[in-house]
């Protein structure tokens, strides 16, 4: 297998949502609203399965036979308060990535441009064991703790520096085409406060009604004359969805976009006026009624389409692609299914078929069944019982032809030549992405599925 991790010095492309943060919460049907027909109305659920289109959708909806349990990061800051002239946040890292991270970026668009990255990992053992894995490495202090700053190969672009701020925890700072001096400046100006362990699901409580959030909407957008459609869903999940469209940075760039606890329940309502085509999305608290961010918005976007509407979910009928209800903040099976089906492992698909299978496990699960995804737990604790989607992928050529077994995009070492194979198969978990170029591991085939597919498949 082939490795590029987000946590060590190779960089896989970006990833989509906040470490810092945690999952949570299952609304008990209690407390969940009642739909409002006069307001909104449902885009249905995107399909369970992905096979690198979207649009197709989910046709039979069954009651939920179980509820998912697990644990993740609850809240905490990694932060910044020096960065180069002109870097901002750009993305973060899935919610449930068991080592969580902050991207910063200079203004532009393409994945080559210059990156600060910011990280923290479960690491207990003594720092001099420690290494990053590069071929140069001294030694530097950051805020009175030893810190090993490394570059040089197998990736000659980035620097890393990595220290331990306590007995448990590793923090690293990585610039991509940024020089030494900026990364070690930036490391001596990060407040970090570590996160708790956060069990799931949490109870979310009582939530305003749909329609109360669509009245709140329309007066914060000034679309009252509009048509609106409200979703009842959670901060990591709408985030995700934006980043995996590239449609973010609308609400990164408004105060408060994205700032809370990732498993707060809101009310994300598109509204839209007939006559002028002028769209908004206004995320609402779904336990105050309060508009928290509201964006420029086209008026059919497909994340908004993917979203699935948690209100809808009752003892007869369970939202999401899967007959397991999952906390809030826990992606859907066709929330993943939408953000799976941006290729990620074939770099040209006129010549091959593409192929994906989802399943929702866990950290210690999926280390188990090779322990080489998470780089043998080198940066972080592989026993902590976080909720991951494991995405696998097949890419097989057309007949009489090869594909090179290389991701879709990530930053690796220059020496590095891909063979050319008949098939390959990907896997990729949050930070995560590993090639095999020959046979798939059984244990990872044979993962359990926490939230297996309607259709069962």
């Amino acid at each position: 297998m082939t490795l590029w991790s987000s946590r060590g010095v190779i960089i896989a492309g970006l990833g989509a949502m906040t470490g810092l943060v945690s999952l949570a919460a299952c609304v008990p049907n209690a407390s969940l609203p009642g739909h409002s027909p006069g307001h909104s109305r449902s885009h249905g659920p995107p399909a369970s399965q992905s096979s690198g289109h979207r649009g197709s959708y989910t046709a039979s909806v069954t009651g939920c036979v179980a509820t998912v349990r697990g644990v993740s990061y609850g809240p905490g800051f990694l932060l910044p308060t020096w960065l180069p002239v002109g870097f901002r946040k750009s993305a973060v890292t899935q919610a449930g990535s068991a080592m969580p991270t902050e991207n910063y970026t200079p203004p532009g668009k393409g994945p080559d441009r210059p990156r600060i990255q910011l990280g923290f990992a479960d690491y207990p053992g003594p720092f001099s064991r420690f290494s990053g894995g590069r071929a140069r490495h001294r030694y530097v202090a950051i805020q009175g703790h030893l810190g090993r700053l490394e570059s040089g190969s197998p990736t000659a672009r980035l620097i890393s520096v990595y220290w331990k701020p306590d007995r448990m925890h590793l923090l690293s700072v990585t610039g991509y085409k940024v020089s030494a001096a900026s990364v070690v400046t930036v490391a001596k100006n990060i407040w970090f406060d570590p996160p708790g362990l956060v069990p799931l699901p949490v109870n979310a409580g009582p939530v305003v009604s749909r329609s109360i959030a669509i009245d709140m909407a329309q007066n914060a957008s000034d679309l009252a004359s509009g048509r609106a459609i409200a979703k009842l869903s959670s901060w990591s999940e709408v985030a995700e969805l934006l980043v995996a469209e590239h449609a973010g940075d609308d609400l990164r760039n408004v105060p408060g976009a994205f700032t809370t606890q990732r498993w707060q329940p809101v009310w994300t309502v598109l509204v839209s006026d007939i006559g002028t085509g002028a769209a908004a999305v206004v995320v609402i608290d779904a336990s105050t009624g309060q508009p928290i961010v509201t964006a420029p918005s086209s008026a059919h976007p497909p994340w908004f389409a993917a979203l699935t509407d948690r209100s809808q979910t009752t003892a007869r009928r369970c939202q999401g692609g899967s007959r397991a209800r999952l906390p809030f903040g826990v992606l859907t099976r066709d929330e993943e299914s939408f953000v799976a089906s941006t290729p990620r492992f074939a770099r040209n698909l006129s010549h091959a078929f593409t192929s994906v299978r989802l399943k929702l496990s866990t950290v210690p699960a999926v280390n188990s069944a090779d322990s080489g995804i998470y780089s043998g737990c080198v940066q972080q604790s592989c026993s902590i019982k976080e909720l991951v989607w494991v995405v696998i992928t097949t890419v097989r050529a057309d007949p009489g032809t090869t594909v090179s077994c290389q991701p879709q995009s990530s930053t690796y070492p220059s020496d590095y030549r891909p063979s050319e194979v008949k098939e390959y198969y990907g896997v990729a978990v949050p930070g995560s992405v590993g090639i095999y170029c020959a046979t798939l591991p059984a244990p990872i085939m044979d993962l359990q599925d926490l939230a297996p597919p309607l259709n069962g498949s």
